[in-house]
This record gives C-alpha cells, sequence and structure tokens, in this order.
C-alpha cells in the first residue's frame, strides 16, 4: 500500500497558521485603537503581545469596548457578534492545527488529538475523563477551510476596527 503525501496537509496548516496571523494582527489594531485613536502604537503593542494567550488578549479588547463604550452599545453588541462564538471556534481551531499530531491512518492523513493535558486532574476524574473524552480529528479538507474561515474573521475585525470612535 502506498503512503499518501504529507504535503496537502502541510500546505494547508501553512496557509492556515499563516492566515491566522492576520487574525490576530487585527486583534491588536482594534484594541490599539480603542486605546489610543490617533498614537503611537509601539508600547502598546509590547504590553499588548506580552500576554501569550490569544483568549486572554480577546478579554482585553472586550473589557476596553466595555469600559469605553458600555454594554448596551451598538459597538460593543458588534463586537460580541464577531467573538462570540467565531473568534473563539477559530482560535479553538487554530490551537487544533498548532498542537494535534499529524496521524497517517489506514483512512489516510488527519490531525489528531491523542495527547492530552491531565495535570492536575486526580485518578477517579481522569479514568471518567477518558471514558467521556471524544477524540478529535481534522482531515486535509478540515484544514484546508480553515484559511477563508480565518481570512473572513480578519476582514471583520479589520471592519470593526477602522475608526471605533466614528471620528
Amino acid at each position: 500500500m502506498q503512503q499518501p503525501s504529507f504535503e496537502p496537509m502541510y500546505t494547508a496548516i501553512g496557509r492556515a497558521m499563516t492566515t491566522w496571523q492576520d487574525v490576530e494582527l487585527q486583534l491588536f489594531l482594534l484594541y490599539a485603537r480603542l486605546i489610543t485613536p490617533r498614537g503611537n502604537f509601539h508600547s502598546l503593542a509590547a504590553a499588548f503581545y506580552t500576554v501569550k494567550n490569544f483568549s486572554t488578549r480577546a478579554d482585553m479588547v472586550t473589557n476596553t469596548v466595555l469600559i469605553n463604550f458600555g454594554s448596551k452599545s451598538p459597538f460593543y453588541k458588534a463586537w460580541q457578534k464577531l467573538r462570540t462564538p467565531e473568534l473563539t471556534e477559530c482560535n479553538g481551531l487554530r490551537n487544533r492545527i498548532a498542537h494535534f499530531r499529524l496521524s497517517n491512518s489506514g483512512r489516510g492523513l488527519f490531525l489528531v488529538d491523542e495527547i492530552i493535558n491531565i495535570a492536575g486532574i486526580d485518578f477517579d476524574s481522569r479514568i471518567d475523563f477518558h471514558l467521556k473524552r471524544e477524540t478529535k480529528h481534522l482531515s486535509v479538507e478540515d484544514v484546508e477551510a480553515l484559511t477563508p474561515r480565518f481570512a473572513n474573521l480578519a476582514v471583520g475585525l479589520s471592519q470593526t476596527a477602522v475608526d471605533p470612535y466614528g471620528h
């Protein structure tokens, strides 16, 4: 039996991860424009990217939108529509392609979630967790579909960040 080529999966992962960089940049630009509408973003970028967790950075944006506009504002509602579930879900998918293992099973190439972080889980909870856990797989086609989805998310962030204060 001929082994499938890993090239399509590597290409799909590369495209998706490269496109994800646009999502991260647009999230920062939105945050920066909320804090400093017409200013120098270098100091702000240094602080923003000190936080390594993407979800926490998104929370920084949410809290900044809340303090500047309030929870009843159209801007907050637009941000929440973009944030939940699309940004959250896409971040989870990005983490899958970054951290899953490439597996060459008899059914083809898949990214699989086989090793999990169970630090701090006691024995009984671990057994229960493993019994209920579903193994997650991403096919080449699944990963290829992420590139346009990530690109659309970056565009949505970009459009939201154009001028949040309407100057």
